[in-house]
């Protein structure tokens, strides 16, 4: 299992330093790329598990996974195949912090695993009187946007009230122009 150093405030990993998603639609999705010094390589999809995800969603602020693919969906990796099966529990905050072994199977680029995580890490109401009421933003990729009222309804309204624990939605008003994105 590979540890972190500390230095001053500073956290330099031994192992696996850096994660990243390429190939996907947008920036939560694509295929799993793990850097070990200076070299990206890809992970093998049999080596690779939801509770594997769920550490690779988080750490990366897209909130938790909606789907594990393999067979290289996104894109066929360059490089390395990384000798290494990940193996966390889905507690951890990174992937560093998950015990590994090496995988007993031979594995190639076209069975390079990909994640779609759903991306939504945070919602809230803003602009209103007072923690109950407001126009509605979600956060997506680390960045708060507004919710579009086309495709907004009572039905959803009535969930959002209850995910912040506010009881039933009463109705629908206006809050003012929302920044960001939609």
């Amino acid at each position: 299992m590979d540890f972190p150093s500390m230095y001053l405030g500073q956290i330099t990993f031994s192992g696996h330093r850096g994660i990243r998603l390429r190939g996907g639609t947008q920036s939560c999705s694509g295929r799993l790329e793990v850097q070990h010094g200076k070299i990206w390589g890809t992970v093998c999809d049999a080596d690779f598990d939801w509770q594997d995800a769920e550490v690779v969603c988080r750490s990366l602020d897209c909130g938790e996974p909606a789907e594990v693919v393999g067979t290289s969906r996104f894109g066929r990796g360059e490089g390395q195949v990384w000798a290494e099966e990940f193996q966390c529990r889905g507690n951890e905050s990174h992937l560093v912090f998950c015990p590994k072994a090496a995988h007993n199977q031979s594995c190639a680029h076209d069975k390079d695993v990909g994640l779609v995580c759903f991306g939504y890490t945070g919602l809230r109401l803003m602009n209103g009187p007072d923690r109950c009421s407001g126009r509605v933003q979600l956060r997506y990729s680390g960045k708060w946007g507004t919710v579009c009222n086309e495709s907004w309804d009572m039905r959803a309204s009535d969930v959002l009230c209850h995910q912040l624990k506010c009881g039933h939605a009463v109705g629908q008003a206006w809050f003012g122009e929302g920044s960001g994105p939609i």
